[in-house]
């Protein structure tokens, strides 16, 4: 008890019953064990499933949306959802999946075979807007109806009855159970939506006052930029076994903010930000500590429709200029991985190219042959970013690198966060920084974000030759030769670099130790539906089993 009593002393936020020297913030609820309080980060710009980017945004709507297939948290396995089963035809090419009879919207009115028919092909009309809707490509006519070239009837979707849809594929597409899983697939309500339409107001079918749902919470209350309040559903076909009532999520953007909430025990898990680099090597040795693999990328994206970004060469000049190594070691100090290639290595045993990573001799010869010798008339480039702490740590250390490397001025440029997102929307940038989360695991997922029908590619990029080898590794099922359609296509992305990546990342947040009911995930998506308060944590060690 001495021993206790004098490390509690050591730090400098004491020690009380509410804390322990193993931890690094408070380890007893400072709530109701009915609620959870966590941070979402920044305040996402919209929650509707077909229209949402973000993390911040898709966090939210993973925890109000039931989708066909859910993914079992602690194994990874995609099993059944809304559907209970599915049937698949010879070819693998027709999909037709069964659907839950009790599943209903949180109005009490059913959820149909119909509701999701109309939310796939909202999410491919190009009315929406969606930057998601290239991912239904695989759906056959998908791309017709999305480019205007089809119309909304031709697109292989189908509810035969209210408990059963068809779809037909482009080809065999073996992570298509896996890609429905993601939220933008998410049945919509149909009646509500189209409701607000004919009223001129669709883009507020997601307030509080008018959202229905069909996951487990509902959203309740909201203040703009502080925090949101979620209730549990009961009209959820799973509500009883759903233990927490009450979801409290604050709107924290900055990292060191963040960790002072957590440490005072005004959130119980930092769900949405990273952690400051500066506090890394204290909160590294607490057991509220945690680091997960992570299936996303941190990279730069150059616009190449504008000056002097359309040129290769300088692309390739200013990645090659970048010491990813140092900015892993001396600023991330997570166990990230440096790379400049786009999709991480090991996704579904993908091996890579693994291309060089800092070669700023090769560099300043490219920026040369580009008309820049040592940095030379080179023009005004800006770099915008969001805001966070870790984030400009890291626009700091590149530009200062882009100047000491290659002579090269460079004009930071932050914004906050719905702002950047327009930014990034509408190509109103130079250099953006970015991340890409796998939306399933799959190199595909990545590599395809760069094709020129893809409508996330806000880069401006085309190349004929990718396009086609994105094409070919759709429909290739030799394991072998689709990674090797892979590899041809990263070797593109590396000499022409329209993307700049820097990083693989991993996932380190904050937990309470009484938040029972949470894996790890390598897309770093958590459903609070399995999650509770345990008050004896302490006494109950035996992990956790998911209800499914």
């Amino acid at each position: 008890m001495k021993k206790i009593l004098l490390i509690c002393l050591v730090f400098t936020f004491g020690c009380t019953r509410d804390s322990h020297p193993d931890f690094y913030g408070t380890i007893k609820p400072k709530h109701d064990l009915n609620e959870l309080w966590i941070n979402g980060g920044n305040e996402p710009q919209t929650i509707d499933p077909n229209k949402l980017n973000g993390n911040p945004e898709i966090n939210i709507s993973t925890n109000l949306f039931v989708r066909l297939t859910q993914t079992n948290p602690k194994t990874g396995e995609i099993i059944p959802d809304l559907a209970t089963s599915w049937d698949v035809s010879a070819d693998g090419r027709e999909y037709t999946f069964h659907l839950r009879e009790d599943a209903k919207w949180s109005d009490g009115q059913p959820l149909t075979a119909r509701d999701v028919e109309y939310s796939w092909k909202r999410l491919i009309d190009p009315k929406t807007g969606s930057v998601s809707s290239s991912l239904a490509d695989v759906i056959e006519n998908a791309y017709g109806f999305r480019t205007g070239k089809k119309p909304m009837k031709s697109v292989a979707v189908e509810s035969l009855d209210d408990h059963t849809l068809w779809v037909r594929l482009v080809s065999p597409i073996g992570y298509f159970l896996g890609l429905i899983e993601y939220v933008a697939f998410a049945p919509l309500p149909t009646h509500v939506i189209e409701k607000l339409k004919a009223d001129g107001k669709e883009d507020q079918w997601t307030r509080p006052e008018n959202i229905v749902v069909s996951g487990a919470y509902t959203l309740a209350q909201e203040n703009f930029k502080q925090y949101k309040i979620f209730k549990k559903n009961p009209k959820y076909y799973r509500a009883d076994q759903v233990k927490i009532a009450t979801i409290k999520s604050l709107i924290i953007e900055s990292y060191n903010a963040d960790m002072n909430a957590y440490r005072t025990g005004q959130h119980d898990w930092s769900c949405c930000n990273s952690l400051p680099p500066e506090q890394m090597e204290l909160v590294k040795t607490k057991k509220d500590f945690h680091v997960d693999p992570y299936l996303a990328t941190y990279f730069l994206m150059a616009n190449t429709t504008k000056k002097p970004l359309d040129n290769a060469l300088v692309r390739k000049a200013l990645s090659l200029s970048i010491d990813r190594k140092s900015i892993v070691d001396n600023i991330m100090r997570g166990g990230q991985t440096p790379s400049r290639d786009f999709a991480p290595i090991g996704t579904a045993g993908y091996p890579g190219i693994q291309s060089s990573i800092y070669d700023p001799v090769e560099a300043k010869k490219l920026l040369a042959r580009a008309g820049y010798p040592e940095g030379k008339g080179f023009p005004k480039v800006g770099f915008k970013f969001n805001t966070s702490e870790v984030h400009k740590l890291v626009a700091e250390a590149i530009q200062q690198m882009w100047k000491s490397n290659l002579g090269v001025d460079i004009e930071l440029l932050n914004e906050e966060w719905s702002v950047f997102m327009d930014s990034q929307k509408s190509g109103n940038f130079q250099i953006l920084r970015r991340a890409w989360i796998g939306d399933f695991v799959d190199p595909f997922s990545f590599l395809n974000v760069l094709a020129s029908n893809g409508s996330n590619n806000k880069s401006g990029w085309k190349n004929k030759t990718y396009d086609q080898l994105m094409a070919a590794s759709n429909i290739e099922q030799d394991k072998t030769k689709r990674f090797a359609l892979f590899q041809k296509a990263e070797a593109i992305l590396a000499d022409e670099q329209p993307y700049l990546p820097l990083f693989f990342y991993t996932r380190s947040y904050m937990k309470k130790p009484f938040l029972r009911g949470f894996w790890p995930h390598f897309q770093d998506r958590h459903e609070w539906k399995y999650m509770w308060i345990d008050t004896d944590w302490e006494k109950n060690p035996a992990p956790d089993e998911p209800w499914m």
